[in-house]
């Protein structure tokens, strides 16, 4: 039996906004003007008010990429199509082919993939944001009295499909990036209730989709603990429902190399945790070969730990670190 080996990245990238419509180049298409580009030169190329992402983080975000050059990018906070066209053209050089739909978010920050050049043309996406969450909050429901289809949030931003049929194999992956602990209504403390009803739709849709590949990957930045132990409330329907387990367990790395996320608190204390997931079914647990999180060691020189990294988060191109996985994906 042959087969196909599947590299894919999830990542959020922290309000990635790549705007560069004052950007001039002459001559064939590279990198180097850009690698040498001033941070203030950069910050003027945008003809809105807009910020770009750091330059130097944006870089350093394309080494990575080029350092583990994964098949498939599960990319979340991503500042829309642009700014990702943007990237794949000047950044990675048309390696990469962009798929992408606009989302419900309010901040603009989007969902995406990225997918090798090579394998783009045997790819389809499908978006979910128009799908009834079945939830309305407390003080709706009040004068709403039920939910329906017709009255239901949707998702904060997406469930974004992408079907990858790899010589004849279909590979599904789901990407989501679910409801934050922000609360600025205040009718939803930490955003539990929304977070929930969110992740039970992604699991619905999953569900829905399961029969139809020879894979499906659910991946993205849950705004939560969703490991199997002590996994928080809103999560635990991913293992009563389903036989969905987070590759990272799947392959056995410890607690202590299975966080992704910084947050630095007013104190000045560094908390970290892991918001970000790849799961697959665990019957599946034989043909994924490797998984880990990537912790920029390049970048900062020291084994990040949440004691030290305060000194160097200002270096770090993004709070999150990316996932990466390793498949052997049997071709029959």
């Amino acid at each position: 039996m042959n087969n196909q080996n599947l590299r894919v990245m999830v990542w959020n990238l922290e309000n990635f906004f790549i705007f560069m419509e004052k950007f001039q180049t002459n001559g064939p298409k590279k990198s180097d003007p850009l690698d040498e580009m001033s941070e203030f030169d950069w910050q003027n190329l945008p003809s809105g008010i807009m910020y770009n992402k750091n330059l130097s983080h944006v870089l350093k975000i394309r080494n990575i990429i080029y350092k583990y050059l994964p098949d498939v990018l599960m990319l979340t906070e991503v500042g829309g199509k642009l700014s990702l066209n943007n990237f794949a053209h000047h950044f990675l050089l048309d390696e990469y082919i962009v798929f992408h739909k606009d989302s419900n978010s309010d901040r603009g920050i989007d969902l995406g993939y990225l997918v090798k050049k090579e394998l783009a043309p045997y790819c389809q996406l499908t978006s979910y944001r128009n799908y009834p969450i079945n939830f309305l909050y407390p003080h709706e429901l009040k004068l709403k009295k039920k939910v329906s289809p017709k009255n239901s949030h949707k998702f904060s931003r997406d469930c974004l499909h992408l079907n990858l049929n790899l010589k004849g194999i279909d590979i599904g992956f789901l990407l989501v990036h679910l409801k934050s602990k922000l609360d600025k209504n205040k009718i939803d403390p930490m955003g539990y209730l929304r977070r929930e009803a969110e992740c039970k739709a992604m699991l619905e849709i999953y569900q829905t989709l399961y029969s139809k590949f020879k894979l499906l990957m659910v991946g993205g930045d849950l705004n939560g603990f969703a490991q199997r132990v002590d996994t928080d409330v809103e999560f635990e329907h991913i293992y009563q429902k389903t036989n969905l387990d987070d590759v990272l367990e799947l392959v056995s790395r410890p607690d202590t190399e299975r966080f992704t996320h910084v947050h630095e608190k007013p104190s000045g204390e560094i908390y970290s945790t892991q918001l970000d997931y790849l799961f697959i079914d665990n019957k599946h647990k034989q043909i994924l070969e490797n998984a880990w999180v990537d912790y920029f060691y390049d970048f900062i020189n020291v084994e990040p730990t949440p004691k030290n990294l305060r000194k160097y988060r200002s270096l770090l191109p993004s709070d999150h670190f990316p996932i990466v996985a390793d498949f052997s994906v049997p071709l029959k």
